[in-house]
């Protein structure tokens, strides 16, 4: 996992309409740069919108995290050759951020976040913090 390169795009919606999707876009990108990872906030998808339909060639099936209404949500596209699972027991409900666990075959392991927070939601979380730390 030596030299992993990481590409974060805010998409503000990956797959718009099929006459307007920036998931060409992206293929492009990934295609020039030779990115490992592609990490997509603000993917504004929802679970009318399946994996099949948002391929990425070189790319395993995509890792969601989806708000379900407008706006928000998270994605990351990986190699098809890194080993990576999604860690759910980290993530929170009420949090757009989503973990990636990757193994390499040296035993090294890397954790890498993929979140969105809207201004309004760092408050709450701030406060929910403080809160956690004083009891």
């Amino acid at each position: 996992m030596h030299n992993l390169k990481i590409c974060h795009i805010n998409a503000r919606s990956i797959y718009a309409s099929r006459c307007h999707n920036k998931l060409d876009e992206l293929g492009v990108v990934a295609s020039v740069h030779s990115f490992d990872i592609l990490c997509v906030t603000e993917s504004w998808l929802s679970s009318n919108v399946d994996n099949p339909c948002i391929p990425l060639s070189g790319y395993s099936e995509p890792f969601r995290l989806d708000r379900n209404s407008h706006g928000g949500g998270v994605m990351a596209y990986v190699k098809r050759d890194l080993l990576c699972t999604r860690r759910r027991d980290l993530e929170q409900p009420g949090v757009e951020i989503m973990w990636l666990d990757f193994k390499s075959t040296h035993r090294n392991r890397l954790l890498i976040a993929v979140c969105y927070q809207p201004q309004i939601v760092l408050l709450r979380i701030g406060s929910c913090f403080v809160c956690a730390v004083l009891t």
